[in-house]
C-alpha cells in the first residue's frame, strides 16, 4: 500500500478514537451529573410530607427515587411544599394507618396510587 493511504488510515482511525472517547467521558460526565441531581432531590424530599407519606403508603422510597424521572422528581417536591393542605396531611399522618384513610387531599395522591398498585403486584413495574 501507498505511504499516503497507510497515514490517512492511521489518522482517520485516530480521529474516531478521539471522536469515541470524548463522547463516552460525557457520557459518564452526564450521569455523574444525573446521579448528584437525584442524591439532592432525594434528600430535600426527605425533609416534606411527602416522603412520610410515601413511606407510610408505599415504603421504597430508594427505589422511588430511583426509577422516577428527575423532572418527576421535581414537580412531586414543588407541589409537596406547596401544598394548600398541610395541616390535613399532618393530621392524617398523626393518626395510626387504617385501611379506609382518605389521602384524596394530597397533590401526590395519584403518584402514590400508582406506586401501591404496582407494590402490590397490579401495575408495572
Amino acid at each position: 500500500m501507498n505511504s499516503t493511504i497507510l497515514l490517512a488510515i492511521f489518522l482517520a482511525l485516530v480521529v474516531l478514537a478521539i471522536i469515541v472517547a470524548t463522547g463516552v467521558l460525557a457520557f459518564s460526565g452526564a450521569a455523574s451529573a444525573s446521579k448528584r441531581l437525584r442524591a439532592r432531590l432525594a434528600q430535600r424530599l426527605r425533609g416534606t410530607l411527602f416522603f412520610r407519606m410515601l413511606k407510610r403508603r408505599y415504603r421504597f422510597f430508594e427505589t422511588y427515587v430511583l426509577l422516577t424521572p428527575l423532572n418527576e422528581l421535581e414537580e412531586t417536591l414543588h407541589s409537596c411544599e406547596s401544598c394548600a393542605h398541610i395541616a390535613e396531611c399532618e393530621d392524617t399522618l398523626s393518626k395510626p394507618e387504617s385501611q379506609g384513610t382518605d389521602y384524596s387531599f394530597c397533590p401526590n395522591d395519584p403518584k402514590i396510587r400508582t406506586l401501591e398498585s404496582v407494590k402490590k403486584g397490579t401495575g408495572r413495574p
